[in-house]
Formats: structure tokens, sequence, C-alpha cells
């Protein structure tokens, strides 16, 4: 049996553990042991050595806490021992405790005298495994220096064990650069190589070799702890810290554990720990692996051609970086893990993983397709390269989890999806975001998900340059929950996808967080089309229960969307439901600062029965108050009704606009309508050489109605500009195009007038007059024109209302022309029953 005794408290730090080798595991499991000294040899049953190192070792020396002690004071320690199944206990040692139990029937048992004896010599009786039937471990010790343990290279350990050893050996490695190719070949099985300090036990691959090399038919039930390891090699692909590779069918590569190791290497090709074939479980413990060099990748995971998966890939509080070299180039494609072989079961917990340049912190496009299963928890990236984080397209059933990505300068798309990939508590963020000027390339996404099915987000956040989560070519069975999404351009596209359900979530495109040099033509924060307009491409059944939808722009000629849904769905699926959803876009430009004027719209839908809302609230907001095309809803189908509601709160709408449900039935009263005239709003009023902004003497509209403007000479065509509200008080604006002396209506009715612009004259002499029309406003959208059943009018000397026919209706803005068959005459009231989509 083998013991280590080492300086400690009462209970390490996760930094402690590291450096010496405990994994987080192990520390839970410390018990307290007596121990009165450490300057005495101890000694198993069968009378061989348990460390047989002078009183300082084997510590490391920076941490060692026994220097200037009297040998009379007790104190505390740290006692390390192999069990049967190849792993290590490490148990602090206190004084007090008289007797200890251990898993699998090992039992240690200290004493120590109420006096420590005059030679030092502590009392220690070890019951070893071998008295309970359990394998013995043997040890073999290296030291660089001749003399001072069993042998001086470590190759020279391996060979003196031999082939097949029918024990567990321990080579227990002294402080010292060893200069040497370790090999673990043919049957070198149940072998443990320690080193006694990380720091300073230090292999270093000669040239055009590799540092430490597993092997073999038989290289199984190794592992490798607590040393250094460092490659300067300047040929390509030599120079590797640590190689695990298969050379025949008959080789039976496993259960190979790396703790405690850290690894740095230096060349084109160096890669910091290669496996090459595992036939199953690969453990990396509270590792640093370090690559500095152009086309190295910290962790590569590959297999020839025609060999099975790799098996069981567990990586716990280890630190992964692929970093460019030093001579100024950029890192080509040097990556931090790297998986080019199917993956059968893997656990990346704890780890921080980063890049520098042209690489990727997880990549399994290419070669990993089959992987199944990947759980990554807790784990730490920085991106300072110009590549993705994590590729995991050949990847199935993988889980990233309570994890922090940061992509610092890439403008692509941060984690590449694949099939079953499951996201939660987590944030993605290119923080490139905020950059100016803006960059010329736009193809950033969060998350990017083409052809990927069962995709499930959760508490998480995704945050890019264009699209905060990108789903695309037919992806399918898709739950995002509780989650944002924020960019600069869209927080959500998607395009050809089916059975996706967002739930209770925050959605942004706001070009606060960034802008593009090339960009596209609006702001979005939800975008759905197709793809290329390709019939068998449609989007399917896609839902928004308890949604936050947010659009805005601050930017010159760009247009903000909360909603655009370019491509209605199959009608098989039914349109895009949103439910209790508050949508709203916000244009923050004026039209000083924007002569083209960027466009508000809460939702947009370009084909009919493309969208339902049901419940909810949309708004639409633009600081231009010169800005007509602005609308809460917005049918650009140029047909019958693209969205249909049901309980929503809006109030601007280009329609027409239909129910989800039945639609309510309204009889809407206009009383004392006064007769039509030009100048009822404001008197002719003379243009001069500039513009025109009239707040004063403008008479406020009789009812709610459409407005006119004309001129008094031929060849006017100037815009007069009519602000106010609409009947639910929102701002609205009409801009009416004069037409000569002709009377010019507008198409958008008026509850009250606060400001009219006018313009400057084209030629001497002009006037402008603003008048009514006999249009008036329905309160509440309609879907056709045919869901205005009837027009009643009680003329000004009359008790009751007669019907009449109906007059002409506009269902897109929702007025009708009640005096199409009988002009209006002054104190004329109107009743009008129609079908209301409320």
């Amino acid at each position: 049996m083998h013991l280590i005794l080492r300086p400690g408290g009462a209970q390490p730090t996760r930094c402690q553990q590291a450096q010496h080798g405990y994994g987080p595991g192990q520390a839970r499991r410390h018990r307290a042991c007596s121990l009165a000294c450490l300057h005495r040899v101890a000694k198993d049953v069968s009378g061989r050595p348990v460390v047989s190192r002078r009183a300082s070792s084997p510590l490391s020396k920076k941490n060692s806490r026994f220097s200037g002690k009297r040998l009379d004071q007790p104190v505390s320690t740290v006692l390390e021992y192999p069990e049967a199944d190849g792993r290590h206990r490490a148990v602090p040692a206190d004084t007090g405790i008289g007797s200890l139990s251990f898993s699998q029937g090992v039992a240690l048992m200290f004493s120590s005298r109420s006096s420590v004896p005059a030679v030092g010599l502590c009392l220690l009786a070890v019951f070893a495994p071998s008295v309970l039937g359990q394998p013995t471990t043997q040890t073999r010790t290296v030291d660089p220096e001749s003399g001072r343990a069993d042998h001086q290279t470590i190759a020279g350990a391996l060979s003196f064990i031999g082939n097949s050893p029918t024990a567990k050996w321990t080579v227990l490695i002294y402080a010292g650069t060893y200069t040497e190719e370790v090999v673990l070949d043919d049957s070198k099985e149940n072998i443990d190589l320690v080193g006694a300090d990380r720091d300073a036990v230090i292999i270093q691959a000669p040239a055009n070799k590799d540092a430490i090399t597993i092997k073999g038919v038989g290289a199984r039930n190794n592992s490798i702890r607590n040393l250094t390891i460092l490659t300067n090699d300047s040929t390509a692909d030599e120079g590797r810290g640590i190689v695990i590779k298969k050379e025949g069918t008959g080789d039976n590569l496993s259960n190979i554990t790396i703790d405690g190791v850290a690894i740095k290497t230096q060349a084109h090709g160096s890669n910091g720990i290669d496996v090459q074939y595992l036939e199953d479980g690969l453990t990396i413990r509270n590792c640093r692996v370090e690559t500095i060099s152009t086309g190295s990748h910290a962790l590569l995971l590959r297999a020839s051609s025609g060999m099975d998966e790799i098996r069981n890939l567990q990586v716990f509080n280890s630190q992964f970086l692929a970093r460019g070299g030093s001579s100024g180039g950029i890192n080509n494609d040097s990556d931090a893990i790297r998986v080019d072989h199917p993956l059968l079961y893997g656990v990346i917990q704890d780890a921080y993983l980063q890049t520098d340049g042209l690489g990727l912190a997880i990549n399994l496009e290419s070669g990993a397709d089959g992987t199944q299963y990947l759980g990554l928890e807790h784990i730490t990236v920085r991106n300072f390269g110009a590549f993705p984080m994590l590729d995991l397209r050949g990847s199935t059933r993988t889980r990233l989890a309570n994890s922090d990505l940061l992509d610092a300068d890439s403008p692509y798309t941060c984690v590449y999806v694949g099939t079953d990939t499951h996201i939660q508590n987590t944030s993605i963020v290119v923080d490139r975001a905020a950059v100016d000027p803006p960059i010329a390339q736009y193809d950033s996404s969060a998350v990017y998900g083409s052809g990927a099915s069962g995709l499930r987000i959760f508490n998480s956040c995704l945050q890019a340059l264009q699209w905060g989560l990108r789903l695309d070519n037919n992806c399918t069975d898709v739950v995002v929950s509780n989650s944002e999404m924020i960019s600069s351009h869209y927080g959500v596209f998607l395009e050809c996808g089916d059975n996706i359900r967002f739930e209770n979530c925050t959605i942004i495109g706001d070009s606060a967080n960034g802008k593009l040099a090339t960009s596209p033509p609006e702001y979005h924060g939800v975008f759905i089309d197709d793809k290329d307009s390709t019939p068998t491409c449609e989007p399917g059944s896609i839902s928004f229960t308890g949604c936050t939808i947010r659009a805005a722009s601050h930017e010159e000629n760009l247009d903000a969307r909360g909603v655009y849904v370019k491509a209605s769905p199959a009608s098989s699926d039914g349109p895009v439901v949103f439910k209790d959803c508050n949508i709203s876009a916000r244009v923050t430009v004026t039209d000083a600062q924007d002569a083209d004027q960027a466009r508000a719209f809460g939702v947009v839908a370009d084909e009919a029965d493309a969208v339902n809302l049901d419940g909810g609230s949309i708004a639409s907001f633009d600081r231009d108050e010169r800005e007509s095309v602005q609308f809460d809803v917005y049918n650009n189908s140029g047909g019958g009704p693209a969205v249909k509601t049901s309980g929503v709160k809006f109030s601007r709408w280009k329609g027409p606009v239909s129910a989800t449900l039945q639609p309510a039935s309204m009889t809407q009263r206009l009383i004392n309508v006064a007769a039509v005239s030009n100048t009822a709003i404001l008197a002719a009023t003379a243009l001069t050489a500039s513009e025109q902004t009239i707040t004063t003497g403008i008479t406020q509209p009789d009812a709610y109605r459409v407005l006119s403007v004309k001129g008094n000479q031929g060849g006017m065509t100037q815009n007069v500009i009519l602000i106010g509200t609409n009947f639910a008080n929102e701002r609205i604006t009409d801009v009416i195009a004069l037409n000569g002396t002709t009377l010019a209506s507008g198409v958008k009715p008026f509850k009250t007038v606060s400001k009219i612009i006018l313009p400057a004259q084209s030629a001497p002499g002009q006037t402008v007059s603003i008048g009514n029309t006999a249009k008036l406003g329905l309160y509440f959208a309609v879907g056709a024109g045919a869901d205005v059943l009837q027009q009643a009018r009680k003329a000004s000397a009359a008790t009751s209302y007669t019907l009449e026919p109906i007059g002409s209706v506009d269902a897109m803005y929702a007025t009708v022309d009640v005096g199409v068959t009988t002009p209006i005459t002054a104190g004329d009231s109107f009743e009008i029953a129609y079908l209301a989509s409320r």
C-alpha cells in the first residue's frame, strides 16, 4: 500500500485541490485521522517503505509548512492513498482520532502518544488492502539525481514494472525536469504516474517526440497525475503533450485518467491532448491545457477510419486554451476542444475554454456525426478570435447548462446547435455588437439551428449582432421558454420551421445593440420567412405565448417592426399565433434627421391569414410626428385580412383586420354631424416662401371623420401634413397631396387636430384650406366591407333613425362614406351596425 503524507489544513481550497490533484468529489470525502509527525518512513505490513523520501518530500517546497518546526509540535497533514479501483483518496490528518473505516473493507488505524518520542517516531498501524483480500499497490520512485530514488528516469521505472503487471503500480516522480519520451505501450496497464508537485515535476518532450504516449493492446487503467508537460518542438504535428492512440484492431485503450496536469505545447499541430482512439473511459480532471501555435487543438478526439466511436469522455474543473502563435499570425483552425469522430457519452463540467484566432471552443461539426449525448455544465468560454464558440451540428442530445459564453470579437455565430440540443440557465453573448464604426459583415447569431430538431432553450440569454436566435431549413419541435433573445436587427429569425413554441420570452431587435455597414432594411423583434419562396419550405405551426416583443430603430431610413410575418404558414398549420403578447415598435429619428422617414409597425403581415393575435397589446411609436405610415397592425398583403385579432389592445391599423373567433357586434352612433365643408378645419391660408406650422385658428372636427385639403391654383401638388389623434387618443398623421383646385381627401379619421404643416408655395398667391368629408370613422377595425351590416340616418328634424343604403366602405382604414347616396345635412345623426375585430 502506498501512502503519501502532505501538509494541509482541515479542508483544502478548490485551488489546492486542483494543484494537488484532488477532485471536488474527493475533497468531500475527506475524514479526520491522527498523526503526530512526518519525519519517519512509514511501512506497510509487508515491510516495504511507503514513502522513501526525505522529510520534505513529496511536498511542494512552496507549500510546505514544516520548515523550522520542532519534532515535538503536532502538525496537520494530508494522507493520500490509492484504492483497489485505481482511484486515490486524500485525507486530512488531525490529532485526536484513533481509527477510521473506508469503503471496500480497507481499514486504517493511527495512534499517537500523549508525548512525542524523543526520536520523533510516530506509531502507525496499517491494515493494508492485501490483508483484506484487495490487490496490492507497489511503488517505484524516480528522481533525476542519482541515488535518491529507485530510478533516475520515468522510462527506467516503466521498464522495471514490465508488461501485464499483476499488481497496481505507482510511479512516484520527485521534483525535477525529465527530458524524455514516456511511453505506456503494449501491456503497460494499471500504472499511475504521479508527480510530487505539479509545478516542480516537469516532463520536457525531446526533439521530434511527444511527451507521453499511451498505446498498444493492453494499455488501459493508466493515469497521469500532478505534473507539468512542456513541448517546444518546431516541427509540425510533433511535440504533442499526451497522445492516446490505437495502432491495431486488437488494441483496447480504456479507463485513462489525466488529473492535475498542466500541458503547454508550442508547435504547429502540437495538440495538448491528442486522443486518436478510445475504447471506453477518458477522465480529465483539474488540468490546464494550452496550445500557443497555429493548427493546434488543446483537446483533440479523433479515430482512424473504420474504428469504433470514442466512448465516455469526462472532463471536470479544467481549462483548455487554443491561442495564436508568437509570430503575429492568427491561430489557424485551432480549437479548444475538437471532436472529429463520433463520441458516445461525454460530460464536460466546470471548464474554461478560450480561443484567440480562427478556432472554436468546442467543434463537433466535421466527422462527429452520430455523437450521442454531450453534457456541458458550468462552462465558461471566452472567444477572442473570428470563428464561432461552439459548433454542435454533429451532435445528438447535447446539454449546455449553467454556462457563460462570451464572444468578444467575432461577428459570426456563437453556437451552432445540432439535433436535440438543450440550453438551460446559460448566457451566450456576442460582445462585439456594440462596436462603432459598424462592421461590414452581418452573420452573427447567438444561437443558430439549421434543420435541427428537438431544440430546447430555458432561462437563458442569447444576444448577438444580427440574430439573437436564428432557425432555418425546417427546424422542428423547438421550445424556447423564459429566455431573452436580443440583437440589433432580428431578435428571432425563423425560416421554414414547424412546431416551434416561444413561452414567456423577451425578444428584442434594437439598433442600439449595434449596427452593420451593410444593413438589412429594418429592425425586427420577430421575423418569419420562407426560403426563397420555395413551396416545400413554408413556415409551419409557430406560436408565441406571454412574450414581450420589441423593435426599435435609431437609424436613418430603417424601419422598426415588432413582428414581421413575410410568409404565411401552410393552410394545414394555420397562422402564426401570438397569445397574450405585448408587441411594440419604436422609431426615434426625426424628419430633420431622416429625409426618408423611417417607419414603425407593430405587426406586419405580407400574406392573407398569416397571423392570429389573441389578447395582449400592440403599440407603435414614431418620434417623427410627420410620419404617416405608422401602424400597430399593418396588412401588407394587398388583399383580404392578413391579421386576425381577439381581445387585443391596439388603435392604429391599416387593414382589413378580422377576428380570430366571432367578431363583436357593434352599433356606433355619430350625433349632430356637420355638413361637408372645404374650410371646416382651417380657412384658406396663404402659402409663403417657406413651410408653415399652424397650431392656432384650427376648428376641431365635429365627429370622428376623414379630412380634406384644397388648393386655389392648378398644378399645386405639395403635401399637407395633418397631425392629431384618433378615437383612442393616440397620435396619428395623415399626409395629403394637393391636387390643384380639386378637393383631395385623406384616408384616416381624426378625433382632434393639433397641428397643420402647410408647404412652401410653388407659385405666388397660392392658398390652402382644410375641410372635412362624408367619410365617418369606425372605432374598431373590420375584416371586409361586408362586415358593415346597416346604415341608418336620423335627419336633423326627424325623431327616429331610418335605414338607408350603406355607403362606400374602406375596410383598410375602417371608414364609411355616408354621403354617397344623400349628402350630409347639418345636424344629421348616423347609426352604423358592423362586426368589429377587437
